[in-house]
């Protein structure tokens, strides 16, 4: 039986091979994905979150069914905007969406424990979050504000 932090680093990895693959699939095969624009702001109990990054995963309960996985980092305002592949945006659909403790720029040392996040831990796991949002053309500045909890 795994540990906690190493299932936790497990997953991690895991998803971040996930992500290289959907880029691969989505910007780096030559194939072109219909994106709409997506940016808006990650509030901690209200407050900006300053740090991390926000990953979209297709919803397949929902009917999306892309392969593609739209990230975008944190700045210290606590907004951010989403990329897929090459292409700003995301293809239209309904996504989980997950907000991890580190950029996607910022690595952790060999061995070192991934950082404890602010905010409650299911908002880092695309099956536990409760973080919904359907990508779509038209939509206003606050229907991508994401709101995390502490507890």
């Amino acid at each position: 039986m795994l540990s906690s932090p190493l299932r936790f680093m497990v997953r991690c990895v895991a998803l971040g091979l996930c992500v290289g693959v959907g880029v691969m699939l989505v910007g780096g095969c030559g194939s072109k994905v219909k994106t709409v624009p997506v940016s808006g702001k990650v509030l901690l109990d209200g407050e900006p979150l300053t740090k991390g990054q926000v990953m979209f995963r297709a919803d397949n309960k929902k009917g999306n069914q892309t392969q593609a996985i739209p990230s975008g980092d944190i700045d210290a305002q606590g907004n951010y905007e989403l990329k897929t592949g090459n292409s700003k945006g995301a293809p239209p659909g309904w996504y989980r969406v997950s907000i991890m403790p580190l950029s996607s720029t910022e690595t952790r040392q060999k061995g070192a424990a991934f950082p404890k996040p602010p905010y409650n831990s299911r908002f880092m796991r695309d099956d536990l979050t409760t973080l919904r949002v359907e990508v779509k053309e038209g939509a206003g500045a606050d229907d991508y504000t994401l709101k995390l909890t502490a507890k």
